[in-house]
């Protein structure tokens, strides 16, 4: 039994074949090589990006939108490029899920069948796994008939949902006047009931929700109608587990991770952004173009699968300048964590008390987190929180250049 899983999160992709430098582009991912390159391409520098940091990688995840517009050409591409970086990292498995620009939910393409082209890579979408016996493609054909598949790791004590929330898109009985599930993801009451029958008596320590849709509101962002249908009810599907999950998502091209609310099983919410997507102004700053490594270590976790633990390592892409560590501004930080929440007044003044005591009056941040290790499982949000209630405490902080404490300072106020 291995006491680590390693994901490396690639998310939104939207392949197509043009100049990415063209305003009106929606990627900077083209598949045109004369684009390949450093600067131009997103995707071409992460496989050394990785083996730079020395991070190990299981899995290359995918939470959807592979190509823009259905683009199957492109889509092919992308998905093969995702593979090669597999076996450059290496990689156990590769694994994905639909995003709304993965399914001919337009009706673009003559031979109409939304999902055709997914249902065609090399190797299987969402997950190239035998079930009973080599190339059984059980898992696949589960997939695509029940809109989500359960899959068991047992080298990792883990389950994997993979979620369809674009399994109504494409589908209308009068073609001129189609209805707008484009428009949104939806997981139906069939699908949730099933849901909740094969969920209902895990044994595994650790467990992972994939999908495309979002789950819960970004806070800074209009979620413009798009937040899947009938996510509050998942949410309690998966909280009456009696475990806590950790759920990957794409389609809003915004990086945050969070609680999907303050109940004691919330899942853990990872909205991994686009690595490519030409995104937009959020509050705060502008959504940058990110990909993430998580790092679940399944020793600290109990076998009941009660409290998920996690560190993230995320990297920010940008036109010409390539791959650096996040800042954190517009997007989740370079080191940042989940699974341990705390009483922020209680460990306010905790801190507090340590500041005040430290001679010559300077704190390294080192020595806090020996004290209170699981500061380090925090997630970016709970983080900021805690230290603007030391501030208000009379606490100053220094910082790394990627907004990392490095030591604090207590002064009368």
């Amino acid at each position: 039994m291995l006491n680590q899983l390693d994901l490396l999160i690639i998310s939104d992709l939207h392949a197509h074949s043009g100049d990415p430098r063209k305003s009106n582009a929606p990627s900077y991912y083209s598949t045109n090589s004369v684009y390949a390159t450093p600067g131009t391409n997103p995707l071409v520098e992460i496989p050394a990006l990785i083996r730079k940091a020395g991070l190990p990688v299981d899995w290359i995840v995918c939470p959807g939108d592979l190509s823009d517009k259905a683009d199957a050409s492109a889509q092919k591409i992308a998905w093969e490029h995702l593979e090669s970086i597999r076996i450059e990292v290496g990689a156990k498995k590769l694994i994905g899920t639909t995003g709304n620009h993965d399914i001919d939910s337009r009706r673009a393409l003559p031979d109409f069948d939304p999902k055709s082209a997914l249902q065609q890579l090399n190797p299987d979408f969402p997950i190239s796994l035998p079930c009973y016996v080599p190339n059984d493609r059980v898992y696949v054909d589960r997939f695509w008939s029940n809109n989500f598949v359960v899959i068991p790791f047992a080298d990792f004590d883990c389950t994997l949902l993979i979620l369809n929330s674009c399994a109504f898109h494409g589908y209308s009985s009068d073609v001129k006047v189609p209805p707008k599930e484009h428009l949104r993801g939806k997981i139906g009451p069939l699908t949730l009931a099933a849901i909740k029958t094969a969920t209902a008596n895990l044994q595994t320590r650790l467990n992972v929700l994939l999908v495309h849709h979002h789950l819960i509101k970004i806070p800074f962002l209009d979620d413009n109608d798009s937040l899947m249908v009938g996510s509050n009810i998942l949410l309690d599907i998966l909280k009456s587990t009696g475990k806590q999950w950790f759920v990957m998502h794409g389609h809003e091209h915004a990086p945050y991770l969070m609680y999907s609310d303050a109940d004691f099983f919330a899942p853990v919410v990872l909205s991994a952004g686009s690595v490519a997507a030409k995104t937009w102004r959020v509050k705060g700053g502008h959504a940058r173009n990110q990909i993430h490594h998580v790092s679940i270590p399944l020793s600290k976790i109990e076998p009941a699968g009660v409290r998920v633990f996690g560190r993230v390592t995320s990297w920010t892409w940008t036109f010409e300048n390539g791959w650096k560590e996040a800042t954190g501004d517009g997007g989740i930080p370079y080191k940042s964590g989940f699974g341990y929440r705390f009483d922020g007044a209680d460990m306010r003044d905790r801190i507090v008390a340590k500041a005040q005591s430290a001679s010559p009056g300077l704190l390294p941040w080192a020595e806090v987190l020996r004290d209170y290790p699981k500061l380090e499982y925090i997630v970016p949000p709970d983080r900021d929180a805690l230290i603007s209630l030391l501030e208000g405490q009379g606490i100053r902080f220094e910082f790394d250049t990627f907004g990392v404490p490095t030591r604090l300072e207590w002064r009368i106020v």
